[in-house]
């Protein structure tokens, strides 16, 4: 069970333990904390997501293209006489 799956169960014992409760107060506070924990699943959805497609832009990017860039520059901005 992933971590969203993990928020998402406590949400719904949230809302199930509201179902129960006989304090008006206590079910607003457990209707509250679940809204929460399913805001929570949410956004560690988004967060694998970016960080999964993240990884798959880094993978595709060539690992010698930042040096080949800063090779270049050095040798734009080397003195015309120091290249033999």
């Amino acid at each position: 069970m992933g971590k969203a799956d993990e928020y998402r169960q406590l949400a719904a014992e949230c809302i199930y333990m509201a179902q129960e409760a006989g304090d008006a107060g206590c079910r607003v506070t457990l209707i509250d904390m679940a809204n929460v924990l399913l805001r929570l699943a949410d956004h560690h959805l988004d967060l694998v997501s970016i960080r999964q497609r993240q990884a798959g832009v880094d993978r595709q990017l060539d690992p010698g293209w930042k040096l080949d860039r800063q090779i270049a520059r050095l040798g734009a901005s080397e003195p015309s006489g120091a290249r033999a």
